[in-house]
This record gives structure tokens, C-alpha cells and sequence, in this order.
């Protein structure tokens, strides 16, 4: 039953979001547990079907996460898979994450509220990994830059310095 208030109320605060609605329109979502996160109507014009790995469980910051990644597939197109979906999908969950904390703050069930900064945990991790990893691809091309003689050495450690303090910030 927790579940699937959970994914009621990501529905809703996606829908204030992105009102508009998905490109192939409104469409039941068929909720599966499955070993990897996606999107697709498997054939079925008449449904959207969303498998996510934490649907029988009580983590509710990955629950969110996952259901508004696909959600956002959903409302692109459930047939494309590309980097520039992905980022936006990535997106889109960051912030239903941070606005379910705010949700949760302010709700009746006191268990449920007390989960509330859980989500923004998550948001958090999610984020500092991804700033992690992007820090260690520029030290990549800051050692491909030293070792690239055609290149003038102390711009471009200048460059990637300005897009290091950047992404860190």
C-alpha cells in the first residue's frame, strides 16, 4: 500500500511539473518489478509499461528516483533511449526528489515524515557521485593534455582548471 501511495504522489507532483502530459498521451502505467529500470508499451498501444528493480520495497528515495526517470522516458517517448533523454531524465528525478522532501515534510503520517530527508540524501549522493565521477574524467584530460605536445600545455590546463572549478561548485 506504501508503494503505491509513493508512486501516486510522484504522479501527481510529475503531472504539476509537466503538465502537458506524454507525447503518445494518456495511457494506464502498468507497474512491474523487474531486474533493470525502463520504459516501454512492450507492443501495447493502449499502456505504458514501467519496471523498476525497488518495487517491493520500502526505499522510497530509489522508488521515487527510478519511477520519475521512466516517467520521464514516458512522456518523451518510451522508444528512445539516447544521452540527451538520459540527461533529462536524470533531471527530472533530481528534482521530484527534492520536491518530495518538501511534500514530505508536511505530511500526516509521522513515520512518513520522518522519511522525508532521506530523499534529499539520496538527491545528494546521486549528485556528488556524478560530480565525482565527472572530476575524474577532467584529471583524464588534463593527463591527455600534458602528454599531447601539439597542444598549447598551459591553456588548456587553464580550460579544464575554469570547467574543474566549475562542476565542483
Amino acid at each position: 500500500r506504501e508503494v503505491l501511495f509513493v508512486c501516486r504522489q510522484v504522479l501527481e507532483v510529475f503531472h504539476k511539473r509537466i503538465p502537458k502530459g506524454p507525447c503518445l498521451g494518456y495511457k494506464p502505467i502498468v507497474l512491474v518489478k523487474d531486474d533493470v529500470p525502463r520504459a516501454a508499451t512492450n507492443g501495447l498501444p493502449e499502456k505504458y509499461i514501467v519496471s523498476l528493480t525497488c518495487l517491493h520495497t520500502r526505499r522510497f528515495n530509489q522508488l521515487v528516483y527510478q519511477f520519475a526517470h521512466e516517467l520521464t522516458h514516458v512522456y518523451i517517448s518510451p522508444y528512445i533511449s539516447q544521452p540527451f533523454v538520459e540527461i533529462l531524465a536524470v533531471s527530472v528525478s533530481l528534482v521530484l526528489l527534492k520536491d518530495m522532501h518538501a511534500l514530505w515534510r508536511s505530511i500526516e503520517n509521522l513515520k512518513m515524515r520522518s522519511y522525508a530527508q532521506k530523499y534529499l540524501q539520496y538527491r545528494n549522493q546521486i549528485v556528488s557521485l556524478a560530480l565525482e565521477r565527472s572530476n575524474l574524467r577532467l584529471e583524464l584530460q588534463l593527463s591527455e593534455c600534458e602528454s599531447n605536445q601539439n597542444s598549447d600545455e598551459s591553456e588548456s590546463k587553464r580550460q579544464l582548471a575554469q570547467i574543474q572549478n566549475w562542476v565542483q561548485q
